[in-house]
């Protein structure tokens, strides 16, 4: 039962980011026959941090397992990537977590409806690139592993000149320096 609550709670949020992309005039994303799903943005950063169950400083390497799912009639592709913890800035999950710790995270690339393949991610995205992250994540169950997701596919934070840079453009949220994540906690 908890499957497929979690499976229908992420398929929602993949149909309101579609339906987002597709009929807002203030999207940020370019709207062409194959639309990528926009998602929420945030514009600042407690909201960002209030809507997520873990927040970590991570270390991603550029390898990943691709996986395909099947959620209702859907097929989702995803990348799986293994992160090591290096800060547990929050953790509101019933994992223990811990510095050192390595999890994996799902990186949801695009859905297939059966009809039309969709972009969830920009496609200079479909791949993370190895480096240092914060990461803003939430939890899901699939079939009993546990894995975490980006609660926004328009906020992926890589460290650069020591300071977090949104690698995903057009959006609010740019720069996350130091300061800022005292407010995190």
């Amino acid at each position: 039962m908890k499957k497929k609550l979690l499976l229908g709670t992420l398929l929602g949020f993949f149909t309101i980011g579609i339906y987002l992309g597709l009929d807002s005039s203030t999207s940020t994303i370019e709207k062409n026959s194959k639309n990528m799903a926009s998602g929420v943005s945030y514009n600042r950063i407690e909201e960002i941090s209030n809507n997520a169950q873990l927040i970590i400083k991570g270390q991603i390497n550029h390898e990943y397992r691709e996986v395909q799912r099947k959620l209702d009639e859907k097929l989702v592709t995803e990348k799986i990537y293994k992160v090591e913890v290096k800060d547990v800035l929050v953790n509101k999950t019933d994992q223990n977590i811990i510095n050192g710790s390595v999890i994996e995270i799902s990186h949801a690339t695009s859905f297939n409806s059966g009809v039309t393949e969709y972009d969830i991610v920009d496609s200079a995205l479909k791949e993370i690139p190895s480096g240092e992250y914060l990461l803003f994540l939430n939890t899901i169950f699939i079939d009993n592993e546990v894995f975490y997701v980006n609660n926004s596919p328009n906020h992926l934070f890589q460290l650069e000149d020591n300071k977090y840079i949104n690698l995903v453009e057009d959006t609010e949220l740019e720069i996350l320096k130091e300061e800022n994540l005292l407010k995190i906690k």
